[in-house]
């Protein structure tokens, strides 16, 4: 054999092992990332046995990817925080409440902070005013809102443009903004607050916002669709999944002083139920 054939052979020899070599990455790589459709339909089907009913199209997706975030945190600088944002300055009164802490002003002004992040503050003087806009206020025209949104952006520091859904109403001087806090893009579960504003100041909170600002992230694994669904079918759930979908939840860690953004999965149930899974651990809050 010339040394030219042998030279054409080794050629074809090293093309078909790097074509082989390629079909084996792009596999790893498809099983890596992605829920193939033979494992989301079996997956579906024996979720389906047990009493939960999931199309296999929603399991057959690519897996998610999200870091977990953290702040510091300690819950007295943090009241201290929100005082700023909403007094001006700091509290004349501090008391521990069953549901969290409360802090007042000489004015009559108070702010309840409970240890789900809920937040109840209405200006004292307005109260009777503001109650009433409530019940009246009606949606505001599109130009409008935006306004409205960018300055409770500036009011309570958050990015430019992070409230471009928030539904905004009005009576009167008022106006109210229903806000979904977001991190990353990713919704914080459970985070739903109605701030009201009149004249350029906050008179109103009502709902669950947490104004503390990712420091650093950690990378994690998240768990795919199909693990987080086994998980509910062993604590027992049941019931038609409308959707689920990757979120963050928060966590206070004590023994750190962090608070921790942790990705997690919101399963939302037709009958109008939602769970929110640790997508690390599989832990339902």
């Amino acid at each position: 054999m010339s040394w030219k054939n042998v030279k054409n052979f080794l050629i074809v020899l090293l093309v078909a092992v790097n074509i082989v070599l390629s079909i084996y990455a792009y596999r790893y790589y498809f099983a890596s990332t992605f829920t193939d459709a033979d494992t989301a339909q079996i997956a579906s089907e024996v979720l389906k046995s047990s009493g939960i009913n999931i199309g296999a199209d929603t399991l057959a997706v690519k897996k998610d990817s999200a870091e977990t975030l953290y702040c510091s945190y300690d819950r007295e600088h943090y009241l201290a925080l929100v005082c700023s944002l909403f007094f001006g300055k700091e509290a004349d009164g501090i008391y521990l409440v069953p549901s969290g802490i409360k802090a007042e002003t000489l004015e009559g002004d108070s702010i309840t902070l409970g240890y789900d992040m809920q937040i109840n503050y209405t200006n004292a003087a307005l109260k009777d005013e503001i109650t009433a806009a409530l019940s009246k206020a009606d949606p505001i025209e599109a130009e409008e809102s935006k306004a409205v949104r960018q300055t409770l952006e500036t009011l309570i520091a958050l990015p430019e443009n992070s409230l471009s859904d928030a539904e905004c109403t009005a009576y009167g001087d008022y106006v109210f903004i229903t806000a979904n806090q977001f991190e990353n893009s990713l919704p914080l579960y459970g985070m739903t607050c109605i701030f009201g504003i009149r004249n350029g100041k906050l008179v109103h909170a009502d709902g669950k916002h947490f104004f503390g600002v990712p420091e650093g992230k950690e990378s994690s694994q998240i768990l795919d669709k199909v693990n987080i669904m086994f998980s509910e079918k062993l604590r027992g759930e049941t019931g038609t999944v409308k959707d689920i979908r990757l979120c963050y939840t928060l966590y206070e860690d004590s023994l750190s002083d962090r608070m921790l953004f942790i990705p997690s999965y919101e399963i939302l149930y037709e009958d109008g139920r939602t769970n929110a899974i640790n997508a690390l651990t599989k832990e339902k809050y």
